[in-house]
């Protein structure tokens, strides 16, 4: 009888699992972590030290700077995982764009709670998709005692199903609630994940412009100095007045002073960087130059020179100005993914109101309880035989302004027992049960107004996002053409200074002009490049602005400048 019992069981299991019936749903797609079983190149680069003692050694630093952090949960952010991939990051050659927007994603505290988000709601739909079915229970029990001094042997199975029948909606609209809130939470992920591109681009980008910038004030301080010592020379000889050298010597200071200005800023932008790509202030890295500023030029002056020779017309690098910014407006609508977010939240509100008020309707249940029993006197039969139990029970009830009222139908055929077993005959019942309960559900009443007032929120906040969505495409559009023309410009003024400088120094060596005002042309030339550097950067940042404005990446490639 056990081994029957167990055989309906695992039969009703399969049948009426939900995880099976919804298997074919499509499952999300997830950034692939990288194994740990893989050889890494940064492992070999550690010293005598295990990877479990890095591991411990880092969480005891932590804990002494955050002393009130506790201890599991310096665990949790502290792993082997993690540190053995921050060293594979660290480990490698300048890092490109592309890896440093990988690394920040993998990172991302704010990226690995939308996951555990999308986790949750794909739970709560296998919940909402599973109270469709009918709940089934099996009991089997097995007993014995005595009965006016006789003892007795029993034992019984029962396999129970309750199956909704009609509910007004509410299951399945609670079930298109949960898959609109999935939904929600997948925009959302996407959302943070444009949102760190941005972060990361900005901090990528200036920190190349800051360390071209340094770069050249290192150079420009350097002839600085080489000018002041010959300066010093000269006056101490008597060729040149106090009052060149002084002005050399001024020219020189400040430059001292823009060099450490230029590395402070430096500094500043790469802690950025390092804050969004998880690392440690003193973890550096080398980042992968994003343009060859000799090449950009010299394609930028024959560029010029044609234009200036009439051989070719002006243009500037506007990005693809063949979509207009109507064209871009509607791409956001199709793909931005706050926007999308927005709208699965209102309608993860309207689907919650149905289902508030399917509540309000009749609400029908049938269960159903088949099995069999088999019980006797030990002193009459050794093994008593099993004979068949069922029973049927049909519930209808019904909110009416917050009165319950309920029907109930059970019909059901019971097996011999003990107390009857000299009739050998068991007992059927058919009993019908009406009930009202006053004022006992009002809550289901003002739900359904609260769902409409949700509603309207919801709305409300769709309609501030659109109206967000819009003037960010317009900014970052406008700021991506403002960018092209602004680095246009800066390239000939760069070029002006060069040629400049050229002449200043041509001035110099015939003595037509004195140290300082070749060094007034140099500096001039440094600080234009800084600019074009800065605009360069502005140029980049717009174009991935752009992207993230319309909510494709990659719609506009961030290449060298054409």
């Amino acid at each position: 009888m056990l081994d029957r019992a167990l055989k309906i069981c695992l039969v009703l299991s399969l049948a009426y699992n939900p995880a099976l019936v919804f298997a074919r749903e499509e499952p999300l797609a997830e950034d692939p972590a990288p194994s740990l079983a893989k050889a890494s190149p940064a492992l070999a680069l550690q010293s005598n030290e295990t990877l479990k003692e890095t591991v411990r050694r880092l969480r005891r630093e932590k804990k002494r700077q955050y002393k009130e952090m506790t201890r599991g949960f310096i665990n949790k952010i502290i792993t082997e995982e993690s540190v053995t991939n921050k060293r594979e990051f660290l480990a490698g050659d300048a890092k490109t764009l592309e890896e440093c927007i990988e690394r920040a994603i993998a990172v991302a505290i704010p990226a690995k709670t939308a996951q555990e988000r999308i986790k949750l709601a794909k739970q709560r739909i296998l919940k909402a998709a599973r109270d469709l079915f009918a709940e089934g229970n099996l009991e089997l029990e097995d007993r014995g005692g005595s009965l006016s001094g006789q003892a007795f042997t029993a034992d019984s199975y029962h396999v129970r199903f309750r199956q909704p029948v009609f509910r007004g909606g509410n299951l399945w609209h609670t079930l298109q609630k949960e898959r609109a809130t999935l939904s929600g939470a997948r925009a959302e992920r996407d959302q943070i994940a444009n949102d760190l591109i941005q972060k990361v681009s900005e901090a990528y980008f200036d920190s190349i412009r800051t360390k071209l910038a340094l770069e050249d004030k290192e150079k420009m301080l350097a002839v600085s100095n080489d000018i002041l010592s010959d300066s010093k020379k000269k006056w101490d000889q008597g060729i040149i007045s106090e009052i060149e050298y002084l002005n050399v010597e001024s020219e020189q200071s400040q430059l001292v002073h823009d060099v450490e200005q230029a590395r402070e800023d430096y500094e500043l932008i790469t802690l950025e960087l390092q804050k969004e790509l998880g690392l440690d202030i003193n973890e550096k890295i080398e980042l992968a130059p994003f343009y060859d500023y000799r090449a950009i030029m010299a394609k930028a002056s024959e560029k010029f020179d044609k234009e200036r020779k009439g051989k070719a017309k002006p243009h500037s690098d506007l990005g693809e100005t063949d979509q207009t910014l109507d064209d871009y407006i509607r791409l956001a609508y199709d793909n931005r993914p706050d926007l999308k977010m927005e709208v699965n939240r209102l309608r993860s509100s309207i689907m919650g109101k149905r289902a508030q008020v399917g509540k309000l309707l009749p609400q029908v249940n049938v269960t159903m309880d088949f099995g069999e029993l088999a019980e006797a006197f030990t002193d009459t039969v050794d093994d008593p035989s099993h004979r068949p139990e069922w029973q049927f029970i049909a519930e209808v009830s019904w909110n009416l302004g917050g009165n319950t009222v309920k029907y109930t139908r059970d019909r059901d055929q019971n097996a011999p027992s003990v107390s009857q077993f000299q009739a050998g005959s068991g007992s059927t019942t058919d009993k019908h049960t009406f009930s009202l309960a006053l004022l006992d559900n009002l809550e289901d009443v003002y739900r359904v107004k609260e769902a409409q007032v949700e509603i309207l929120d919801q709305f409300v906040k769709l309609e501030e996002k659109e109206r967000e969505v819009v003037r960010e495409v317009k900014e970052a559009y406008y700021n991506f053409r403002r960018a092209g023309i602004q680095l246009d410009s800066e390239m000939k003024q760069v070029l002006y200074r060069e040629r400049l400088a050229v002449l200043s120094k041509h001035k110099l060596e015939q003595n037509e002009i004195q140290a300082s005002e070749y060094l007034m042309a140099e500096k001039d030339l440094s600080e234009e490049k800084s600019q074009f550097h800065k605009a360069m950067a502005d140029y980049y940042v717009a174009r991935v602005g752009l992207n993230r404005a319309v909510g494709i990446r990659g719609l506009l490639p961030v290449k060298e400048w054409e």
